[in-house]
């Protein structure tokens, strides 16, 4: 009997030690997933009606430049594209336009080589749009690691396309926390007119 108990309390030891290295083994094996913080592009129904782009006849020569490449080109180069076209419209010196397009660049490199940006689409077909009952939109940020409850940050700005620079500037100030950013939270008085409870996501989609 005592050599029986002393077999059991062996075997339950080795199993143990097993267990616990397998454990530490999974802990530090370098091909385990590692959480990675990401951008996704999200998009929900809605029955409130969305703002509809109506460009100023000035502006009309970027909007067909940009429009039929909305699927095809990266976002950072119509942006960059569109500004070439449209400085003098948009009221910029050639001083302010340099400076501006090479913000520009540099920005855009940064957000192709961050991997939380990989395959995220552009939103600037949103702006464009010409259905005002079209889903609702916006970008999502998530750091690597969450808490609960998580500090987040939800970004209304001026523009119904939601530039992806806005994310990558927000998320580069503020990594650490979850950002939402609308692709038309207050594109002007009439959208923050339109603008309700109807129009957001319920909770589950975020």
């Amino acid at each position: 009997m005592p050599h029986h108990h002393a077999t059991t309390r062996t075997r339950l030891t080795t199993a143990t030690a097993s267990v616990i290295a397998a454990l530490c083994f999974a802990a530090t094996d370098p091909h385990a997933p590692v959480p990675q913080a990401k951008v996704d592009s999200i998009e929900f129904e809605t029955t409130c009606r969305l703002p509809v782009y109506k460009p100023r006849p000035e502006h009309e020569p970027v909007r067909r430049f940009v429009e039929p490449k909305l699927k095809t080109v990266p976002e950072g180069m119509l942006v960059v594209g569109a500004l070439a076209l449209g400085a003098e419209q948009f009221g910029l010196t050639d001083t302010q336009a340099a400076e501006l397009n090479q913000a520009l660049v540099d920005t855009y490199q940064h957000i192709g080589n961050d991997p939380a940006f990989a395959g995220v689409p552009t939103a600037l077909d949103r702006r464009l749009s010409q259905d005002a009952q079209r889903p609702g939109h916006y970008l999502l940020y998530r750091p690597a690691e969450l808490r609960d409850p998580h500090p987040t940050l939800v970004f209304l700005h001026g523009f119904g396309g939601n530039f992806q620079f806005y994310t990558w500037a927000l998320k580069t100030a503020f990594p650490d926390h979850v950002i939402l950013t609308p692709s038309w939270a207050s594109a002007g008085t009439r959208a923050r007119r339109s603008t309700s409870t109807r129009c957001a996501p319920t909770p589950s989609d975020a």
